[in-house]
């Protein structure tokens, strides 16, 4: 392209050129947006104060002894003693092992009861040796009730039931002193 010089002529009275209408206010487009912007991260905000408030921990009051949670279990079977006994021993003869298990640190097996009696654990623990007698004719009795279908009187049911008690009161262990944690 050539480069030439146009002469460019300015007409002697330039033109004016007048607003039709006053200018117009326009909205701004982002100001909708900031607006909703702010309003979301408050309600986050909120949302997020909310959800922490409610997680924090509370003060809890401390656990019942698991022994404590076994005799009170013991007493909520006393019911099915009278409707089902062979249920009603099964179930507390399990109560019984699960507290041996619990306070005597002792594996949850599936044994018999000559097993049990003669595990290595229950064997080298010195504190159930005094009541190895006591659980001894508490689990026979129960044995003969679950599998030689002994129907057991209802004094018979009330006196393994009070021998389970006087047990787990007898070898709870003695209260801890504070910070000290009770056994499993």
């Amino acid at each position: 392209m050539n480069n030439q010089n146009i002469p460019l002529e300015m007409p002697a009275n330039p033109v004016k050129f007048y607003d039709i209408y006053a200018p117009v206010a326009l909205d701004k487009p982002y100001s909708w947006w900031l607006i909703c912007a702010v309003a979301a991260l408050c309600l986050i905000a909120m949302l997020l104060l909310l959800f922490f408030y409610k997680k924090r921990k509370k003060a809890v009051a401390p656990a019942a002894p698991y022994w404590k949670t076994i005799l009170q279990q013991l007493e909520t079977l006393a019911p099915l003693q009278q409707q089902n006994a062979p249920l009603y021993i099964e179930k507390i003869h399990s109560l019984l092992r699960h507290y041996l298990e619990s306070r005597f640190e002792l594996r949850p097996t599936k044994q018999t009861t000559e097993e049990f009696f003669h595990c290595e654990e229950l064997l080298k623990n010195k504190e159930i040796k005094q009541f190895q007698q006591e659980l001894r004719l508490l689990f026979d009795q129960a044995d003969l009730i679950k599998f030689a279908q002994l129907t057991p009187t209802k004094e018979q049911l009330q006196q393994m039931e009070q021998s389970i008690r006087l047990f787990i009161e007898q070898s709870a262990p003695q209260s801890t002193p504070a910070g000290k944690k009770e056994a499993p």
